[in-house]
């Protein structure tokens, strides 16, 4: 399985592993990429990995991930799902 961002003929498919995050979402923006026009969760497949296919987009897509989790820095764990992640 591929992670991250792949196009596909039906659209981008974004997968990320993290076997301590909650919850996963990807983040779309304008083609400026100043403004948030859409957040879409992850969904869990199993052994850490969330993923979604979104039909329609293709090469130049601007996005970024969130995630959610525990907040306890002192275990190396900093989920914030405020922050983007690129």
């Amino acid at each position: 399985m591929t992670l991250g961002a792949s196009i596909t003929p039906e659209g981008i498919r974004f997968a990320v592993c993290s076997s301590s995050a909650r919850r996963l979402w990807v983040s779309l923006f304008d083609d400026s990429g100043a403004r948030e026009i859409d957040r879409l969760e992850l969904n869990p497949e199993g052994e850490g990995v969330h993923a979604l296919l979104v039909p329609g987009l293709g090469n130049g897509t601007r996005y970024g991930f969130r995630a959610d989790g525990d907040y306890a820095p002192e275990r190396g764990l900093w989920f914030d799902p405020n922050k983007l992640l690129i």
